[in-house]
């Protein structure tokens, strides 16, 4: 019988395997989507991409949504007036926090000190 250490790694390890298979399966996307932003100047690069298991692909950069949607509205330099969000992005009901668009989804996350 395995002890817990032993399902933990080997789930560990699944999840690496996981990570890495979702990666070169899309990778076609990754790489025109990388293309296609760098002509507005994102230097984006495979490490700009991961996969989690319950989202999916995600793109990680400073500042990337203003860059891929210049016309937002900021309330502050981290902050987007909700107003501008709802003008450029779909909500859906099933899917609190995501905002979709024609090419790509957004993810809303409040910061932690919002919350307080």
């Amino acid at each position: 019988m395995e002890s817990m250490s032993e399902i933990k790694e080997r789930y560990l390890k699944a999840q690496i395997e996981e990570r890495k298979k979702q990666l070169e399966n899309h990778s076609k996307t990754i790489d025109d989507f990388i293309k296609r932003f760098s002509k507005i100047g994102l230097k984006l690069t495979g490490e700009n991409f991961n996969y989690i298991q319950t989202i999916g692909i995600v793109a990680t950069y400073p500042d990337l949504l203003f860059h891929l949607k210049p016309e937002l509205e900021k309330v502050d330099e981290d902050l987007i007036e909700c107003k501008s969000l709802e003008q450029h992005f779909e909500k859906k009901v099933f899917n609190s926090g995501m905002l979709y668009s024609d090419k790509f989804i957004a993810m809303v996350i409040i910061p932690p000190n919002l919350g307080q």
